[in-house]
């Protein structure tokens, strides 16, 4: 996995404590990044790469008996170093492993003065699973190549009388 160093956020000072044991629970999660991910510099030169990552679980309906798929997921957040390689190398739809700590976070909404918080997967470490653009690479191959075979079929069907169409002449 993609892993962050000490001089940045993505492993604090703080993971390990004197007894050499975690601080926190990690996180550990196989998921699909759904749209584009978002990323900002500060202007203190922090930086951080946002991605909302989810998974499907499936589930029997009690009622119907059928299998159905729901879909969870986190906001996920990629600080430093590596919040600059995850947004460099992942598109919308890759499939990955993200293993982080949970975190809240709490703000004043500007607007209604409420407070409100949100609860975030801060990534430590990443692996891609599979590319979208490998997936759709070889989703345009595998056209490409029952295209051709068609394309033979329909030669051959000429050359040997057969109809074309499919049609049978009975």
């Amino acid at each position: 996995m993609e892993q962050g160093s000490n001089a940045n956020q993505n492993v604090p000072s703080d993971r390990w404590g004197p007894d050499g044991r975690k601080q926190y629970a990690e996180f550990e999660m196989f998921g699909v990044i759904k749209g584009e991910p978002q990323s900002r510099e500060f202007p203190s030169g922090h930086y951080v790469a946002r991605a909302y990552i989810n998974y499907r679980k499936n589930k029997k309906n009690r009622d119907t008996g059928q299998w159905e798929a729901e879909y969870h997921g986190w906001d996920c957040e990629f600080w430093g170093d590596l919040g600059k390689k995850f947004v460099g190398v992942v598109i919308a739809g890759d499939a990955l492993v993200v293993r982080g700590r949970m975190k809240v976070d709490r703000w004043e909404d500007k607007a209604t003065g409420e407070k409100r918080s949100k609860t975030v997967l801060d990534v430590l470490e990443f692996e891609i699973v599979s590319h979208e653009a490998d997936r759709m690479n070889r989703g345009k191959q595998f056209k490409e190549k029952r295209d051709a075979a068609q394309q033979r079929l329909e030669q051959k069907q000429e050359t040997d009388g057969y109809p074309v169409d499919g049609d049978i002449p009975f």
